[in-house]
């Protein structure tokens, strides 16, 4: 977490680490039996978007929407930024269908972050 999210949310500074596995969503849909009907990838992941969007290129096919957190300026080290996370998207068959401000500093009202949603073209 960088200085601009510590100082726009100051209680959510860290406390502690843990070691977790990391699977791909395409490892993790092998292993799973794919649900039936539409698909919605939601990705909460506090600065590894990219990661999961990289991770997910086998089942993105099967995907009818996405709705993500992006950031407008840097919130955590090495992440990707709303542009490039906007263009990979748009790349993968989908469009842009809007965006709401989900996380700013209340102090300067400058909106730091956005939810987006993006839908597969027809």
């Amino acid at each position: 977490m960088l200085k601009a999210h510590a100082e726009a949310a100051p209680e959510s500074i860290y406390i502690g680490t843990e070691e977790a596995p990391v699977y791909t969503l395409d490892k993790l849909f092998e292993q799973l039996k794919r649900p039936k009907g539409k698909m919605l990838l939601k990705i909460d992941t506090q600065g590894y978007e990219s990661q999961v969007l990289a991770g997910a290129k086998e089942i993105l096919p099967a995907v009818e929407g996405i709705y993500l957190e992006m950031s407008l300026t840097p919130l955590y080290e090495g992440q990707v930024l709303y542009g490039e996370l906007y263009q990979t998207i748009l790349e993968a068959g989908f469009e842009f269908w809007g965006a709401s401000p989900g996380f700013g500093n209340e102090e300067t009202g400058r909106v730091l972050q956005v939810d987006g949603s993006f839908f597969r073209k027809n």
